[in-house]
């Protein structure tokens, strides 16, 4: 019924559907409570008719508004989408959506609709006359926390933390602080030297 030389995406929303011709850029739009009665009439009711400036794999997103969302691209590569007016005048377009595929709507806590489509590298969102870009966040995994030895444990407590008379791991006795040990008096030239007493480890 409707003729396509390579058909691409169909997308029913707020009543209107639109047919996308990937072969042509050529873009339908019907009114879907309509189409029972197209059908058995045998003709087309077009509310809308749009023609892309170069062929591609896109798709068209009619609105109640009279707006047309409507893809940008060529038969090599796809940059990007703007919306239209209802005399086919750009209210706002981005090209910052590189691959751009597939289309979803949704509404905000403030009730009003907004339109995205995907990119290689996140999603731009439509919102009135202005464009949001959400870009793809790179998965950043924990590092590793490497193994001291013997003695020592993963976490923010370190040996020396561990409560005196703690036993110590591998060993068959307890440990102890370095600075609990008994120190043997040094002299010099036969003199005691008082060395200050060493630091936690």
């Amino acid at each position: 019924m409707i003729e396509a030389t390579t058909p691409g995406h169909v997308v029913n929303h707020d009543g209107y559907t639109a047919f996308f011709d990937d072969g042509t850029g050529h873009v339908t739009v019907v009114d879907s409570a309509e189409w029972e009665h197209m059908v058995e009439e045998g003709h087309l009711d077009l509310v809308r008719e749009y023609t892309t400036e170069a062929a591609h794999h896109g798709v068209a997103v009619a609105t109640e508004a009279g707006e047309l969302l409507v893809t940008i691209g060529t038969e090599e590569s796809r940059s990007g989408a703007m919306l239209l007016d209802a005399n086919d005048e750009v209210i706002v377009s981005t090209e910052e959506c590189p691959g751009v595929h597939g289309e979803t709507a949704f509404t905000n806590a403030s009730d009003e609709e907004l339109i995205m489509v995907g990119c290689e590298d996140g999603a731009v969102v439509f919102h009135g006359d202005h464009v949001h870009k959400a870009r793809r966040r790179r998965r950043v995994r924990p590092l590793r926390q490497p193994v001291l030895g013997r003695g020592f444990r993963r976490g923010p407590r370190r040996l020396q933390d561990r409560p005196r008379g703690h036993p110590h791991p591998g060993r068959g006795h307890e440990h102890r602080r370095r600075d609990h040990h008994p120190r043997r008096p040094v002299r010099w030239l036969g003199r005691p030297v008082h060395l200050p007493r060493p630091g936690p480890w």
